[in-house]
Parts: C-alpha cells; sequence; structure tokens
C-alpha cells in the first residue's frame, strides 16, 4: 500500500470507531435517561393501564400514521420550495404554513388520544403520565433537560427585576 492509501484507510477507520462512539453513547443516553422511549414510565404503571394504552395506541396507529405521511409530502414540498434555483416566497409561506397545520394535528391528536385515555385511567396511572402528555406535546421543548434547565420556569421567574 502507498502512504496515501495508508492514511486513508487510518482515517477512515478512526471516524468509523468515532462514529460508533457517537453511536453507543447516543442509545445509552437514551436507555438510560428515559428520552425517546418509555422507559421506566411504563414500570410505574398497572398492568391494565399498559394493556389499554397499547390497545389504544394499536388502534390509532392508522390515524396518526396517514398524518405522517401527510407530514413526508409537505416537508418534500417546503424542501423543494427552499431549495429552489429563485426563491419564491409566497410559495414558502403557503409550504411552511401546511406543515406547520400538520404539526398541530398532531399535536392535538395525542391530546384528544390522552383525553380518552385519561377517562379510563386511575388517578395515579394519569400521575405517572402527565409529563409524558405534556412532553409528547410539546416535543423537545417539553422535556426538563440533563439538568433541568429546560423546563417551564415558576411564575417568579419571568418577572422582570425592573419596575
Amino acid at each position: 500500500m502507498t502512504k496515501k492509501m495508508k492514511i486513508i484507510f487510518t482515517l477512515s477507520l478512526v471516524i468509523n470507531i468515532l462514529l460508533l462512539g457517537i453511536l453507543g453513547g447516543q442509545a445509552y443516553s437514551m436507555k438510560y435517561t428515559g428520552h425517546g422511549s418509555w422507559g421506566d414510565l411504563r414500570e410505574k404503571l398497572t398492568p391494565e393501564t399498559r394493556a389499554l394504552m397499547k390497545q389504544t395506541f394499536k388502534d390509532k396507529k392508522p390515524e396518526i400514521f396517514a398524518i405522517f405521511k401527510e407530514v413526508r409530502e409537505k416537508k418534500n414540498i417546503l424542501i423543494k420550495v427552499y431549495s429552489a434555483e429563485k426563491f419564491d416566497p409566497r410559495a414558502y409561506d403557503a409550504a411552511a404554513r401546511d406543515l406547520q397545520q400538520l404539526g398541530i394535528k398532531i399535536a392535538n391528536h395525542k391530546l384528544v388520544t390522552f383525553k380518552e385515555l385519561g377517562t379510563q385511567l386511575p388517578q395515579e396511572d394519569r400521575k405517572v403520565l402527565a409529563q409524558k402528555l405534556v412532553s409528547m406535546v410539546l416535543g423537545k421543548h417539553g422535556h426538563k433537560g440533563k439538568w433541568g434547565k429546560h423546563s417551564p420556569r415558576a411564575p417568579k421567574q419571568h418577572e422582570s427585576p425592573r419596575k
């Protein structure tokens, strides 16, 4: 092997090992912090609640998959509009609005599903699910973050010190 090939091979190997480490670290983080899955939350729920949720989500799957199909289509339209040779602000506004409306539709679907579940669940299980509900509807912004920095502030913290 030439010197150039050895360098390329070594760089490729180092990059692959680095990527594997990043992916492994991300998977570990998701598993043990509960982000990205229901994690320890499932264990806190009664078996009846787990079964009810499983059936409810199974029943709702076709509805949400149809919305996700729309999202993929609208996302591709927005990408094409934004990537076009000549930028069209009107087309961009329409495509962005369509995609935003689908995001609202997804959030509403989640809220309705949890409302239906809430009518059938005992209070203890609803307490366990409350934070998950908020984080599911708000997406990333609903999580407290690794050190709680992204959690909603107490009302006092929003008040301006100047009067």
